[in-house]
């Protein structure tokens, strides 16, 4: 059990050569948004940059790619089938699939909205390929459409990070968020253990578990972070360091550290009252500068 500090932090943010170029940092496959959430899918797309992966793909339903291709300026676009209600269709993991070799991780879940056709997508998309899929991190609606999969822990095929705030963690273990909130750390050491994937446990005081029981805890308790959209922010930059080559537990705790020495930076400026997400975006480069 460990505290995150700026050294261990530093120590392990990828090198940055000066005869590097795009691809040298990795490609971040982002599967995300619906026609309700259209900001989660651009938010996560923007943390996946803003930490360094060389390039960034947002899949997202094709009735939000208007929005989406007008806002993320950066960001390369992959329009999915979509259904009647503006969510991904069960078919547009053949789409992902056909081109799942490009990427060095995944994001998927934030924004993409809860129904039986988004369950269909999320199990075929992480256990229909032929494939192991690449490193991945799972937030938001991804986490509450895993929790429909029985077993689903059993048939990964690669590395996962899980990011659930306390609720979503309740409903992963079918449990009550009281439950999750009296013993944090073991939650997360024993939920990683048996799952086999890492676990970053969100709030005051985020708590990073890997299968093996090494939990790290962040130092940060930000009552600036309790507005949406800054945890697609937080799963977007674990997905942009995963890309770069960091394992899923230290990419979930550098991830998370950077994620809060940036509302840090807003909240000294602003205030911890109305900070948007975007503001933890635009912070994320300085950042990772001031730990450099």
């Amino acid at each position: 059990l460990e505290m995150l500090t700026p050294e261990w932090v530093s120590d392990r943010l990828p090198v940055r050569p000066a005869n590097s170029h795009k691809g040298t940092f990795g490609h971040s496959l982002v599967i995300a948004g619906s026609r309700n959430y259209v900001g989660a899918a651009c938010l996560a797309s923007q943390g996946a940059v803003r930490a360094g992966a060389g390039l960034a793909t947002l899949a997202a339903p094709q009735n939000i790619h208007p929005i989406t291709g007008s806002k993320l300026t950066e960001v390369i676009h992959l329009p999915l089938p979509d259904d009647e209600e503006g969510r991904m269709h069960p078919d547009g993991t053949a789409v992902i699939h056909g081109v799942l070799d490009r990427y060095d991780s995944v994001l998927v879940g934030c924004g993409m909205g809860l129904s039986a056709g988004t369950t269909a997508f999320l199990e075929n998309l992480l256990f229909t390929h032929s494939k192991p899929v690449p490193p991945t991190v799972i937030d938001a609606d991804g986490l509450n459409n895993l929790s429909r999969i029985p077993d689903w822990w059993k048939r990964l095929a690669g590395p996962v990070v899980v990011t659930p705030h306390p609720g979503e963690m309740a409903t992963l273990t079918g449990t009550s968020i009281a439950e999750v909130q009296q013993d944090r750390v073991d939650w997360a050491r024993s939920w990683a253990g048996h799952w086999g994937v890492t676990v970053a446990l969100k709030g005051a005081l985020t708590v990073i578990a890997d299968p093996g029981g090494l939990v790290r805890i962040s130092p940060f308790a930000n009552p600036g972070l309790a507005s949406g959209g800054t945890g697609d922010v937080l799963t977007g930059v674990i997905a942009g360091l995963m890309a770069q080559g960091l394992s899923p537990f230290d990419a979930a705790c550098c991830g998370v550290y950077l994620h809060g020495v940036a509302a840090e930076t807003v909240v000294r400026k602003y205030g911890n009252t109305g900070v948007l997400a975007s503001d933890l975006v635009e912070q994320l480069p300085a950042a990772i500068n001031s730990l450099r």
